[in-house]
């Protein structure tokens, strides 16, 4: 009587019937986390593009019609909707208008509008939209935020 509880455990480490599903719940457990984690991933990329679209229709509307506050930000709201993972779009922080001079390459130094440049030209007029929102992840990871502000500015000489 002794010897059947070990004749029992011997069969059952010599058994390796249900081994392969075992095995397959580790590893497909792994990979649905990196697919999940993957996808989150994607569609934050995704809400940036969209974020950085919104600013850029704020930026083509001021180039076209010049500067106005209301209708910039109206143009920032209305240039995409917002998918369900992203908050709606805000013209955030509001559109602003201001005068520089262009420096060497592409830096802008802020000046008095109507000034004379160091180059000789006078002040043009930029303005910057804004637009940000809010992406919520699917699921909550260590060390990432439970949501996470996506912003973007445009700016665009328009004088």
């Amino acid at each position: 009587m002794i010897r059947l509880p070990f004749a029992a455990i011997g069969r059952l480490r010599r058994d390796t019937g249900g081994l392969a599903a075992v095995e397959f719940a580790l590893v497909a457990s792994a990979l649905i986390g990196l697919l999940v984690g993957a996808i989150d991933y994607s569609l934050w990329s995704l809400s940036r593009t969209i974020v950085e679209r919104a600013a850029r229709g704020g930026s083509e509307y001021a180039a076209a019609n010049g500067y106005s506050s209301a209708a910039i930000a109206t143009a920032i709201t209305s240039a995409t909707s917002a998918p369900a993972f992203l908050s709606t779009i805000s013209a955030s922080p509001a559109p602003t208008s201001w005068c520089g001079c262009q420096s060497s390459g592409t830096s802008i130094t802020a000046a008095t509008c109507n000034s004379t440049c160091a180059n000789g030209q006078k002040a043009a007029t930029y303005v910057t939209a804004s637009a940000s929102a809010t992406y919520t992840p699917i699921m909550t990871w260590p060390g990432v935020p439970a949501t996470v502000a996506v912003s973007q500015s445009n700016t665009v000489r328009i004088k």
